[in-house]
């Protein structure tokens, strides 16, 4: 197993996030919820519960299941 020193652990965040997106859990205004890394973030992987939860962050609020016209009385699904 490796093992990453706390001291290194900003220079291997910011090594993934060069080549792919990453989420952590990131302290804002004093909570910590899901976001982005930037350099400089205040990351926080000691808080075992974020304000909001990680599907939250990952999957939309809402989401369209359909769309309808209304004419009248008449209604017609549109696709």
């Amino acid at each position: 197993m490796i093992k990453i020193n706390r001291a290194d652990i900003d220079r291997f965040f910011a090594a993934i996030s060069e080549k792919m997106p990453l989420f952590l859990p990131v302290k804002k205004a004093g909570e910590v919820n899901f976001g982005a890394y930037e350099e400089g973030a205040e990351v926080s992987l000691d808080t075992l519960k974020t304000v909001k939860s990680a599907k939250d962050f990952f999957f939309p609020q809402s989401e369209t299941m359909m769309k309808f016209k209304k004419d009248g009385k008449n209604l017609e699904i549109i696709d």
